[in-house]
């Protein structure tokens, strides 16, 4: 399941970041750049064991669609509440934090600065339902020199 709006900032230097405040599903996280309803997007994800994943999901690669990028666990034990985000520095570079900590800076070639913003949820094996409460989405751009 997941929601989008779109975003679109053209410095190309922006955050988005949402706290979950609980959940009850195997992970959940943010999507952004976003593109083609629903055939291009990224998303870092936080699973119910504490691992996180940043991933690109692209329809036009029918032999892989789902490419990890970057993946990695959380300091310290899975708590709630959970405040996650990305950071684009440019069309290339992507910061991903957890509670305020930098949890890795990666390059993605095929990045880009537009698309749709929004939040998933992945249901666990074996379960029909699956439930994430995402409270305080925000997302801003940012002005000025680095």
């Amino acid at each position: 399941m997941s929601t989008f709006d779109p975003f679109y900032d053209g410095s190309g230097k922006y955050t988005y970041e949402v706290t979950i405040k609980q959940m009850d599903a195997s992970a959940a996280g943010l999507i952004f750049r976003g593109k083609n309803d629903d055939q291009y997007y990224h998303f870092l994800l936080v699973s119910s064991d504490g691992t996180y994943t940043l991933s690109v999901y692209d329809t036009l690669d029918k032999f892989k669609p789902y490419q990890v990028i970057k993946s990695g666990k959380l300091q310290g034990q899975l708590s709630f509440p959970l405040r996650i985000g990305v950071v684009i520095i440019d069309k290339q570079s992507i910061g991903l934090y957890a509670n305020s900590v930098e949890l890795a800076n990666v390059t993605d070639d095929n990045a880009g600065v537009t698309g749709d913003l929004g939040v998933a949820v992945f249901n666990n094996q074996g379960t029909k339902t699956a439930w994430t409460d995402f409270v305080n989405a925000k997302c801003w751009a940012h002005r000025g020199e680095w």
